[in-house]
């Protein structure tokens, strides 16, 4: 799902030389990926990539998946959300000069997005709570 273009302007905004021919990441790409693409995708979709694909304790301070969380997306449950949001991530990070651009430019771009995520975040904890009552 995510094309090389992705994958160049995270290098480009980092200020590193973008090699196509391999698919070889710095770490740090995945906590990127985590916050700006995966952290905007519904509630409903979280829980059923939780059910399939669990985090996995490594150590105190840090855990992980087993499998990358885009293995787990369906049609149904995540896929068009992934796909529409890239399409329009894409965009902001070409028109980023570096990070702390692009972070501003995320902020502005995306925050009526990022507010009603919170909200369904919000309404779907609710709606567990009552379940498990």
């Amino acid at each position: 799902e995510f094309r090389s273009e992705y994958f160049e302007q995270i290098f480009r905004l980092y200020n590193l030389p973008y090699d196509p021919t391999t698919s070889k990441r710095p770490l740090y790409f995945s906590k990127f990926t985590r916050k700006y693409v995966y952290d905007l995708l519904p509630p409903n979709v979280w829980d059923e990539i939780d059910k399939q694909n669990p985090l996995l304790q490594t150590d105190k301070y840090y855990s992980k998946r087993k499998h990358h969380i885009h293995r787990y997306l369906s049609e149904e449950k995540g896929i068009r959300f992934l796909r529409e949001h890239l399409e329009s991530l894409i965009p902001v990070m070409k028109l980023s000069s570096d990070m702390e651009d692009f972070k501003e430019k995320f902020e502005l771009v995306f925050n009526d997005k990022i507010k009603k995520i919170k909200q369904m975040q919000e309404q779907y904890q609710l709606t567990l709570d009552d379940i498990q009552i």
